[in-house]
């Protein structure tokens, strides 16, 4: 199974009352999902910010963003999330020691961490049911928190194509989790799909993408899939029904290594950015050849909110009161000094 980015921090916005702070009073954003992947033997997620409390202070908004603790590792274990991608834009955002104490919270938990640097590890492969599955992450969003950096794997065509066509050689399996598109984005964009097909043809089985925040629709057919943007899973943005609407991407193969079924259970994200499934499973065909005029769209996103930034404004205000509002406050203050600055 599959699910999009995972913020086991806060947004801006949300300081005092979004995944964090659940988590810290006792509460697991993503239970309701619990007894779902439990049916699955690969839970894998995109982790959006670091899982530290090294140099944490809690009354800096710019230290607290996006910033998990070190207890929240074990509960992505708890509910059977068991592989994540730290190759993103946000894995860096409070430094290298953070990104690296991130790790080791995760491998502690006993939780998979792939999209380190190519040089560091150039792949991942797992063994499930006597079978070898392998795993690439990488990112193709420009990292402007640390920069330069050799930590994450950032995303090169030509290399990785080389990569997944060794892999594939030693593998059953080839997934590839890519962090790419724009935000502003309801549908992939001419280069992903071009991207996607070169690394279907060179051996990926499975593509998942993320960073756009929104749900894509799935291609699928008899021999791969392409899910070019998985959207939110855990996160604290609820000020459009756009970031709230997404799906887990279930996938099964029969023994023969082929595709047997593809589905999504689609979830709805709560204000305080917790996922809880919603309605039944949605299943996908699998014809001989992708249909690319018609894919499995849950959503039917027609264009973007055009209303989202008057919409994120409405929220901040309306919560400014609740949770940490100094924080809040301090943000305000940082912002503004910003501005003043051009």
């Amino acid at each position: 199974m599959f699910v999009g980015d995972i913020s086991l921090g806060e947004h801006f916005f949300s300081f005092g009352h979004g995944p964090r702070t659940l988590l810290e009073e006792g509460r697991n954003p993503m239970e309701d999902c619990k007894e779902l992947f439990a049916k699955a033997h690969l839970v894998i997620g995109n982790l959006e910010g670091p899982i530290s409390d090294f140099d944490y202070k809690p009354s800096s908004a710019l230290s607290r963003v996006f910033r998990g603790g070190n207890h929240s590792a074990k509960a992505l274990s708890h509910v059977g999330v068991n592989v994540v991608s730290v190759a993103n834009n946000h894995s860096l955002q409070h430094g290298l020691e953070c990104f690296w104490e991130s790790i080791k919270n995760l491998e502690a938990a006993k939780v998979v961490v792939i999209g380190k640097s190519r040089a560091i590890e150039r792949w991942t492969i797992l063994t499930v049911l006597g079978k070898r599955i392998g795993l690439i992450a990488a990112s193709d969003i420009k990292d402007q928190n640390y920069v330069p950096h050799n930590s994450y794997r950032m995303l090169d065509v030509n290399e990785l194509i080389l990569d997944i066509t060794a892999l594939k050689i030693e593998c059953d399996i080839v997934i590839l989790a890519l962090h790419w598109g724009l935000e502003s984005d309801i549908l992939p964009d001419a280069s992903l799909k071009e991207m996607g097909h070169q690394f279907s043809i060179a051996g990926a089985d499975i593509i998942v993408g993320h960073h756009p925040h929104i749900f894509y629709p799935i291609f699928a057919n008899n021999s791969n899939v392409i899910a070019h943007s998985l959207g939110n899973f855990v996160f604290d943005l609820p000020w459009s029904e756009q970031l709230r609407r997404s799906a887990i991407l279930d996938i099964s193969f029969n023994a023969m290594d082929k595709l047997a079924s593809v589905s999504l259970w689609p979830v709805y994200i709560s204000r305080r950015g917790s996922p809880t499934l919603v309605g039944e499973e949605v299943r996908a065909p699998l014809t001989e050849v992708s249909n690319l005029a018609n894919p499995l769209d849950l959503f039917h996103f027609q264009s973007l909110d055009s209303f989202i930034w008057l919409r994120k404004i409405i929220y901040f205000v309306i919560m400014l009161p609740l949770g940490a509002t100094h924080v809040k406050i301090d943000f305000l203050l940082w912002k503004i000094k910003c501005k003043l600055r051009r």
